[in-house]
């Protein structure tokens, strides 16, 4: 198995939407993934309870069952149009990957 583990520090305004609606759209947007992916095994996505100007605001746990499972999640439309939404409204992430 492999877990991917994404977090995401928001800018606080982007295209007129303030970072909580970003924040917002990107969880809904990740949330709807599970079960429309077939190598998207588990999906966990959870927004900072404590914010902080050191904090992340967002955290994504992915699973697959290898990392070719990995790859094609990568390149799939609904993840890309997630990506486009991070791209834009993020100033920092931090990722790692792992086999367990």
């Amino acid at each position: 198995m492999v877990k991917h583990v994404i977090m995401f520090k928001f800018k606080e305004e982007f295209e007129g939407k303030t970072k909580a609606e970003n924040l917002a759209i990107a969880a809904d947007m990740s949330r709807n993934l599970m079960g429309k992916i077939p190598s998207l095994r588990s999906s966990a996505t959870n927004v900072n309870a404590v914010p902080s100007p050191i904090n992340y605001d967002l955290v994504i746990e992915l699973t697959f069952d290898d990392f070719a499972g990995m790859q094609e999640f990568h390149v799939h439309p609904l993840h890309m149009e997630l990506v486009k939404h991070l791209d834009t409204s993020c100033e920092a992430l931090a990722a790692v990957d792992y086999e367990y």
